[in-house]
């Protein structure tokens, strides 16, 4: 009898895993070529415009290449659903074994590679790592790879992480696995309960600044000084924006536009920008005010040749510590006093979620409906 020239379901699964190991490793690169990427941009921006810096792209970050032999630790590491566990990869499975084609091992390689294309760069890496170190601890305790191991996992984690690494370390196993089950969703649910109680005791409160400590950093900047002057401006346009730092080291000049007694701030990577359009910060922007005054001084400096840069704050991304949290938390709060609704500060500080904002927010009498005017002690003297 002559051979049949149909591909048997071993050819198909081979196909198919080829086919989803080179998505996959390749998305996983283009993920790292855009981190190498913006490093690379940063390293830029702190050598600051006096210095035209050349960033040499060494070959591991343009190309596919990779030093030594890959076909062996290539077809180990990255099989069709080598990711994939439990349900999941069962399911995977049974998709390339109805696969009769090279054209639909292709789409099925295609969902593979949306399993973990569909996360945010950050939250890939961030899943991946604690996936890592989930199944190390499993292989070494010789448990399966299944729900009652992942809690037993998560009490021993327990002991040296805070609640949220454990958050983390389930919504990992729940991108390659399954969701839990009504019970052990439970346990869960309730470790994390018992850890934030114990968190609340010593957890300090966070700081906050107020405007009358902004106006004292504003008012005493010193003309003569370029970092008394950048750091006033840092100061003053960050409570009014409600920047994050990472957010102020990426604002270019034409990043601002006015229209009016309006200051428009294109913000390019946004807490609430998951699509990556960016979003736009509108700050009350009048002749005369201080901020007026600090932004036009700052844009005559930073057309002389020592420091001019497409970036506003072009070397705030050096190795100082800038945290403005303070800021932003001082600001948001002020907006609230101020009469603005929970909504529209979180649609100005550019926060996802409303439990974001909430952290940030403190109790106000205008918070709860009521606008006080003045206010008298209760206590008699």
């Amino acid at each position: 009898m002559r051979k049949s020239l149909a591909p048997s379901i071993l050819d198909r699964q081979k196909l198919c895993g080829y086919l989803s190991s080179m998505m996959i490793v390749a998305g996983e690169t283009a993920i790292a070529r855009q981190r190498n990427t913006s490093s690379m941009v940063a390293q830029a921006q702190r050598a600051g415009a006096s210095e035209k810096a050349e960033v040499e792209l060494s070959e591991d970050s343009l190309s596919l290449a990779r030093k030594g032999p890959t076909s062996s630790t290539t077809s180990k590491k990255q099989k069709d659903s080598d990711f994939l566990e439990g349900p999941k990869k069962a399911f995977f499975d049974r998709i390339t074994q109805v696969a009769m084609s090279p054209e639909l091992c292709n789409l099925a390689a295609l969902l593979a590679q949306s399993a973990l294309l569909a996360k945010a760069p950050n939250t890939l890496k961030a899943y991946q790592a604690e996936n890592r170190l989930r199944k190390a601890w499993m292989a070494k305790k010789d448990l399966p790879e299944e729900e009652q191991s992942l809690l037993l996992y998560l009490a021993h984690r327990s002991q040296v992480v805070g609640s949220g690494s454990i958050a983390k370390a389930i919504a990992a196993f729940r991108m390659v696995n399954n969701n839990l089950s009504i019970f052990g969703g439970q346990l869960a649910g309730d470790l994390i309960k018992s850890m934030k109680k114990r968190e609340i005791e010593s957890r300090t409160q966070p700081s906050q600044i107020s405007w009358t400590e902004v106006e004292k950093i504003v008012k005493r900047v010193d003309v003569q000084d370029p970092k008394s002057e950048r750091n006033a401006l840092i100061t003053l346009i960050s409570w009014t924006a409600l920047l994050r730092a990472s957010e102020a080291a990426e604002i270019k000049w034409t990043d601002l536009k006015r229209e009016g007694d309006v200051l428009e701030i294109r913000v390019r990577h946004a807490k609430n920008d998951q699509l990556a359009q960016g979003r736009s910060t509108f700050v009350e922007y009048k002749d005369g005010t201080d901020l007026d005054i600090l932004l036009s001084r700052w844009r005559v400096r930073c057309s002389e040749p020592a420091f001019k840069s497409d970036y506003i704050f072009f070397n705030l991304n050096n190795r100082e510590s800038c945290r403005l949290l303070p800021f932003q938390r001082g600001a948001a709060n002020a907006l609230r006093a101020s009469g603005l609704s929970f909504e529209e500060v979180k649609a100005k500080g550019r926060w996802r979620s409303d439990a974001s904002v909430a952290r940030y927010l403190t109790d106000a009498p205008s918070a709860q409906g009521l606008h006080a005017t003045t206010s008298t002690s209760l206590v008699k003297s």
